[in-house]
């Protein structure tokens, strides 16, 4: 069998391709739009104003025994 024969004829990779591209594209730039939304807002808001839902919780007022 010759290459010339084993190529196939599909018409639709170059539609399929440019549709990943596009799929990847709209991606990326979401994601780059996200991250910069995010660092502004954390630039911006003052360290008690920001919540870390798994961070350190305040620390607890110690115990006094015998009372």
């Amino acid at each position: 069998m010759r290459t010339e024969d084993a190529v196939t004829g599909a018409s639709g990779d170059w539609v399929t391709f440019a549709a990943a591209v596009a799929i990847y594209a709209v991606l990326g730039t979401a994601s780059v739009l996200i991250l910069r939304t995010m660092s502004r807002r954390w630039r911006e808001a003052d360290e008690a104003e920001v919540e870390v839902p798994y961070g350190p919780s305040d620390p607890e007022p110690p115990r006094v025994e015998g009372s």
